[in-house]
């Protein structure tokens, strides 16, 4: 039976329905969807997923923090400056106003300036900084009343809560806690004037009260406002910045995939070849025994998905023993232990991982019913390894050690792991290994090889 071939319409269409897997796509993930949800949130100044929250707040403390205590400083300072003009009265009604002010307010402004260099402020960061906010604004109001409407300074107690109410809204605390103390105190201060001043009672008292408010509610929407766009850019540039770290660390992974991690730093900070001689070194091939007869059989997307998942498991082995994948060529798998990293047992890692692709191949099937074959050859030696060239880079190995190890891989029968002299005396302590005598070798001659079995039992 003739396998199905893809549409010449429809060239991206699998014939299996089966799309190919990709690895390094897989790892990445793709955050664009993401991205624009998250676009669509910023507006609401909330990000649903806690996670995501919790991080924009750990962003936005960092330079928060800076202006929160230059604010606090700002605050202590004026505060206590003003005092001053409490001079002008009568001691009885001055002490009153002095606890209100050195008593209450500039102590709590005080304790929370400290505080702010805490690890525990963090955590409370917005009701402390809009606690202290409330303190300072209600002690403003509380002084007004009681200081003589005659004195001199009586005046500028208006301006101050004016100030106040602006500040609060922009010392970077959420907008919803500098919403709610910027209209509680614009309301405490519209009662005042009502209540202790009484000044619907007299002449043109409404016009006061109206422009009063007027003024309070204009402080507070365009606080409103600033703070709004101030938490707005915030997260807008929190989320670029987010999209911009995704974007660097998939091309790392994606270098990282092609280079080895030592090597893809070197190659990041300058151009230059590279090359490095290992003397401890293992190199293993793997080959699929009959891959032309079984290609045959497959459409090229079911021989590409086939290979995929051979390698990806491949992968996964290399991962675990802590190796280096150097290449595929065609069906051929190589990998490398003991660079670009030297490693005392690179031979014990790399027969270990060998037994364990055996072990996969043995105990899996493709396709339905399709089983695999692999032939695998070990050796252990010196090489170079390097990169060369400027384009399209391809971390290499190069020298006897290397060929010898394919020549394994080549003369190897069906099923078995073959291994060297120079391999065999590094593990032989550790590993079953069955002698096989002398066979001849294309470009050697005749060498001495054994088959790996098993690891020791203790």
């Amino acid at each position: 039976m003739i396998p199905p071939q893809p549409s010449s319409k429809s060239p991206n269409v699998l014939p299996d329905k089966k799309p190919i897997r990709v690895s390094y796509t897989e790892t990445l993930g793709d955050n664009s969807d993401e991205l624009q949800t998250l676009k669509k949130q910023v507006y609401f100044l909330k990000f649903s997923e806690e996670n995501l929250e919790e991080e924009f707040q750990d962003f936005l403390f960092k330079p928060s923090i800076i202006i929160i205590r230059w604010a606090l400083s700002l605050l202590f300072i004026s505060y206590a400056l003003f005092g001053l003009l409490d001079l002008s009265i009568e001691p009885s009604i001055r002490n009153s106003i002095f606890l209100i002010r050195y008593g209450i307010v500039c102590p709590f402004i005080l304790i929370t300036f400290i505080l702010s260099f805490f690890p525990v402020f963090k955590k409370i960061t917005h009701f402390l900084v809009s606690l202290t906010c409330l303190l300072a604004g209600l002690g403003i109001v509380a002084m007004a009343v009681i200081f003589p409407p005659m004195k001199v300074g009586y005046n500028f107690y208006f301006p101050g809560m004016a100030l106040m109410i602006t500040a609060s809204y922009f010392t970077r605390i959420k907008v919803a806690y500098s919403t709610i103390v910027g209209w509680i105190l614009s309301g405490v201060y519209a009662l005042k004037l009502i209540i202790h001043e009484g000044v619907l009672s007299v002449p043109n008292g409404i016009i006061l009260l109206i422009n009063t408010i007027f003024f309070l509610a204009f402080f507070n929407f365009l606080g409103m406002f600033g703070s709004y766009w101030i938490e707005l850019s915030a997260r807008i540039d929190f989320l670029q910045r987010r999209a911009i770290e995704f974007e660097k660390n998939k091309s790392e992974m994606l270098l990282l995939n092609i280079l080895p991690k030592e090597i893809a730093l070197i190659l990041k900070n300058k151009r230059q070849t590279i090359a490095t001689e290992f003397t401890n070194t293992s190199i293993l091939f793997a080959d699929i025994v009959g891959f032309t007869p079984l290609s045959e059989t497959l459409t090229p997307w079911q021989l590409v998905e086939l290979l995929d998942e051979l390698f990806c498991n491949f992968d996964q082995l290399v991962d675990k023993h802590e190796l280096e994948k150097i290449k595929t060529i065609g069906d051929c798998y190589m990998v490398a232990s003991g660079v670009p990293t030297p490693r005392e047992d690179h031979a014990e890692a790399l027969a270990m991982m060998a037994l364990e692709m055996m072990n996969y191949i043995n105990n899996s099937t493709f396709y339905g019913e399709k089983r695999l074959n692999l032939r695998i050859g070990i050796n252990s030696g010196p090489v170079v390894a390097g990169v060369i060239g400027r384009k399209k880079f391809v971390y290499d190995l190069w020298g006897d050690t290397v060929n010898t190890a394919s020549r394994m891989e080549s003369h190897s029968p069906i099923g078995k792991i073959q291994i060297t002299r120079e391999t065999y005396e590094l593990i032989k302590d550790k590993f079953e290994c069955e002698y096989q005598g002398k066979i001849m070798v294309k470009g050697k001659g005749e060498m001495d090889v054994w088959y790996l079995q098993k690891p020791k039992t203790a």
